[in-house]
């Protein structure tokens, strides 16, 4: 009984391991990249090997032992988005198999910790909107929103339904003209751009211009009931014009639009006067900027008297 035990040891050391005995003297890299609400993996090919397993946990050493999908993937990256939680973190692992379906190296653990949490841009005269393919949270300014619908890439052009960007941007406006399936976006200084479902060209202030001058087939479409549009045109003709003004991060396919923050123009009092009135009060009169575009007259009273001042505002 004693050599039976001493042999079942043995065999459990060699043969326990779920990716063969070998795999440890056969590693290749893996790098985790957190975003929100998912984990970006991507590792090394390796020779030999035709499909991958991906093992996950919850903690560093603590990956499952059974694998994060049924079937092995072909691929070298993929987008964990499987039950993920913003804040917590995930900890991976890779082997890899051979034509025999045989796990034969095994990669680097590597850990992340997704979230949604955004830095505040630098430029704080800039409306900073940030947008990512098929993931429908976006963020305006470092402030995270929902979208019904993500921004998806068709012709190898990102489409999103174009209200998420307009809305953003105060005094934008946009309409639709169901009949001929027409959008209308409107900015504050009275642009017009108008695009159509289905057509290569949009009309902007009355001139017709070609969305996309390197490919006819990008175009305006309709996708479960939202109408999407390409975002770098539609950017462009709101004014992100400048060399920084579009982003693109290829690694999380991210799109980061900038354009002047209203917020930084003109506002608050203006052109300031002072008139001496009749029973020795001064008034002050000024004209107010507010960012709806509303304009408000303020009048100053000031009364002055011993030792002290009284200041009266009254506005109309």
């Amino acid at each position: 009984m004693r050599k039976l035990v001493v042999l079942m040891l043995v065999t459990v050391l060699l043969f326990g391991s779920g990716y063969g005995a070998d795999a440890q003297d056969k590693s290749f890299n893996l790098e985790v990249t957190p975003d929100c609400g998912f984990n970006m993996l991507a590792w090394d090919a390796v020779p030999g090997a035709t499909q991958y397993f991906i093992y996950r946990g919850t903690a560093p050493g603590e990956e499952f032992d059974t694998p994060l999908l049924d079937f092995p993937i072909q691929d070298t990256e993929f987008k964990d988005e499987i039950n993920i939680k913003n804040g917590q973190e995930y900890c991976y692992f890779v082997t890899a198999l051979n034509a025999g379906a045989n796990e034969f190296a095994k990669s680097n653990e590597a850990c992340a910790i997704p979230s949604c949490h955004e830095e505040p841009d630098e430029d704080d005269c800039k409306l900073v909107l940030r947008y990512q393919q098929d993931n429908i949270m976006y963020f305006a300014n470092g402030e995270q929103k929902e979208m019904e619908t993500p921004p998806v890439n068709v012709n190898s052009r990102l489409f999103l339904v174009v209200r998420y960007v307009t809305t953003e941007i105060p005094g934008t406006t946009i309409d639709w003209i169901g009949a001929t399936k027409i959008v209308i976006i409107t900015t504050r200084d009275g642009k017009k751009i108008q695009l159509q479902i289905g057509n290569k060209d949009a009309i902007i202030d009355g001139q017709v211009v070609q969305i996309d001058p390197n490919n006819p087939e990008v175009v305006p479409f309709i996708a479960e009931g939202r109408t999407l549009c390409p975002m770098r045109f539609v950017a462009e003709n709101l004014g992100a014009t400048g060399p920084d003004d579009i982003r693109w991060y290829g690694d999380t396919k991210t799109v980061e639009l900038r354009f002047d923050d209203p917020m930084c123009e003109k506002q608050g009092i203006l052109d300031a006067t002072a008139e001496e009135m009749e029973d020795g009060r001064y008034r002050i009169s000024a004209t107010y900027y507010a960012l709806e575009g509303e304009v408000l007259e303020v009048s100053l009273l000031l009364t002055r008297k011993q030792g002290s001042k009284e200041i009266t505002i009254g506005g109309k």
